[in-house]
């Protein structure tokens, strides 16, 4: 699983609790505290669905904890933590949290939302099954593809809603025994297949101006260093040469 651009957020826990899990930089260099004491992890991370039922933990775990592993990344899928639109049920992941706090093992949960890989197969059945509420991205020839849209305001709010109920979970049920250390708030955001999303959402935006702080926040970054520079007519260069069926434009 790729990790280069993912954003993690330090778990929620409550103001009484000692300390909180939290990276200190120091000479440009993080390091994870937990306890009030530098923490090296020692990960082992699941396959995508291996923490789906409560029973998978009793024999993951041990396994793991036997060989030194400290830290599972494990997924928590929307599908399962809501099955029934504003019914939520934690009861997998509290077993897994019970199971983990036996063996003197953290947790890093990985959320698979409305994306995993760019795809939604992790999405709720009430989610997947109604594309007039929750539209999908298109692709060059308008079929819809198993992809969420990202300019769903709908999904994003759903998706939201439920991820903030997962954080107050385990603010509730761990922020004395701080098990969990890390959430992942979204896994690989965006589309997966040849060029972009082209439904007339998408296309429209497209055609659009580019917002001027993307510009800025690009333009000022070094590809010398490993930074990425565009300018805004290199974006609208190949706008025009997509309206103009020169090809696959760059930046799509």
């Amino acid at each position: 699983m790729k990790y280069a651009g993912l954003s993690l957020c330090l778990s929620i826990l409550t103001l009484h609790a000692a300390e909180l899990p939290h990276i200190k930089m120091e000479n440009r260099t993080g390091q994870i505290i937990v306890n009030g004491r530098p923490f090296t992890i020692l990960g082992g991370e699941l396959g995508n669905s291996s923490a789906g039922t409560a029973a998978r933990a009793d024999s993951i775990v041990p396994k793991l904890a036997s060989m030194h592993v400290n830290t599972i990344l494990m997924p928590v899928a929307w599908e399962q933590v809501e099955p029934k639109e504003g019914s939520f049920d934690f009861s997998i992941l509290d077993h897994w949290m019970e199971t983990a706090r036996k063996h003197n093992t953290h947790l890093v949960l990985l959320w698979f939302g409305s994306w995993k890989n760019a795809f939604s197969n992790y999405a709720p059945s009430w989610v997947k099954s109604d594309p007039k509420r929750f539209p999908r991205a298109e692709s060059a020839d308008g079929k819809p593809l198993e992809i969420l849209s990202t300019l769903s305001m709908e999904t994003r709010r759903c998706d939201s809603r439920a991820f903030a109920e997962l954080m107050h979970h385990v603010r509730q049920e761990d922020s004395e025994q701080q098990t969990v250390l890390m959430v992942q708030v979204e896994n690989e955001v965006g589309y997966l297949g040849p060029g972009r999303d082209r439904s007339a959402a998408a296309n429209l935006l497209f055609r659009g101006a580019v917002p001027d702080a993307v510009v800025r926040q690009n333009s000022s970054r070094d590809p010398r260093r490993g930074g990425s520079w565009w300018s805004r007519q290199a974006v609208i260069g190949s706008i025009e040469q997509e309206d103009s069926g020169g090809g696959q434009p760059a930046c799509a």
